[in-house]
């Protein structure tokens, strides 16, 4: 054999085993992308897809069954993602079932994963849309776990201090710790709360015997809130005091009357109490009286004494007193 035909076998192994491969490869990204059989087109609206990009696999149940076909943005808060689901897997696929954006590991390529819908839901077809879960994102949860790093963090700085704060004395807590008179003024403290607490037991405990005894109808407070008869005669002595204390305001108002006319001077009495003209006229009454009631005693004597009298009437001088 030649060199030449030596170099056409060559290069002949080399064409074929390249067209193997490439057979092999077109199969396989056609088997990923499901190319070579029947597939159902579904869509499903998200409101961020994290990542996702065209090519990447639709999981359910933890089995591939599809892949993402296309990615649209629908507006400014929504994006439509189209999926092609292998026909074969399909009929288990319902109509309420939901789809999620996922990844494949911690940091792998995103992927879109449906859950399974209820067992009486009819099965997806095509163009139907699938209602959406937004799970967590995880780069969100990457940054949240960094911010909760760095926290942490600062927040073990903070307890380091406390700690040596607290093992040298410094600070309320240190002194409440190492300082003894701190700690006896605690105990002391501790002994009067417990005391107050003791105290207080015994007044509440007083006031439930006081309470049990006063529902039990005990004692006069008990008979005057439990005892019907109590209560009447109660009763009968609040309308009693009501009856008098109008009456006394009666009183008071008659004698307020009465007060306002003698000040203004009205009737006999006012103008005796209060009209000086008045009281003038009376005592030059009085005097003009006695004056007439001396004067007819001096007439009746000397009439008694007269002898013309004691003719008319028969009386005897010598027998006059």
């Amino acid at each position: 054999m030649t060199n030449n035909d030596k170099r056409n076998l060559r290069l002949g192994l080399f064409v074929t085993l390249g067209l193997i491969i490439f057979t092999a490869a077109i199969y396989y990204i056609g088997s990923r992308q499901n190319l070579f059989g029947g597939n159902t087109r579904v869509v499903a609206v998200f409101e961020n897809v994290g990542g996702l990009q065209v090519g990447n696999i639709v999981r359910f149940s933890g089995i591939n069954i599809g892949t993402v076909d296309g990615i649209r943005i629908v507006s400014d808060s929504t994006v439509q993602v189209s999926m092609l689901i292998d026909n074969k897997v399909s009929v288990y696929i319902k109509k309420d079932s939901e789809a999620t954006i996922g990844s494949e590991g911690l940091m792998g390529n995103k992927l879109v994963t449906i859950s399974s819908g209820s067992a009486s839901a009819p099965s997806i077809e095509d163009d139907d849309q699938l209602a959406t879960f937004q799970g967590a994102d995880i780069d969100e949860v990457i940054n949240l776990m960094r911010e909760t790093g760095e926290n942490a963090k600062i927040i073990m700085a903070n307890l380091a201090e406390i700690s040596e704060d607290i093992k040298t004395g410094r600070g309320t807590l240190g002194k409440l710790i190492s300082d003894t008179i701190m700690v006896d003024k605690f105990d002391e403290i501790m002994f009067t709360i417990q005391r107050s607490g003791n105290n207080a037991a015994r007044i509440t405990n007083d006031i439930a015997a006081i309470s049990s005894e006063i529902k039990s109808g005990e004692g006069t407070l008990g008979k005057l809130i439990m005892d019907p008869e109590m209560m009447q005669t109660v009763t009968k002595i609040l309308d009693s005091l009501q009856y008098t204390s109008s009456r006394s305001a009666n009183v008071m108002q008659n004698l307020e009357t009465f007060s306002g006319k003698l000040n203004n001077q009205e009737g006999v009495l006012g103008k005796v109490l209060t009209d000086t003209a008045f009281a003038e006229n009376v005592e030059a009454t009085m005097i003009k009286a006695q004056n007439a009631a001396d004067g007819v005693e001096k007439a009746t004597s000397k009439l008694n004494s007269s002898w013309l009298f004691n003719i008319f009437t028969g009386r005897d001088k010598s027998k006059k007193d």
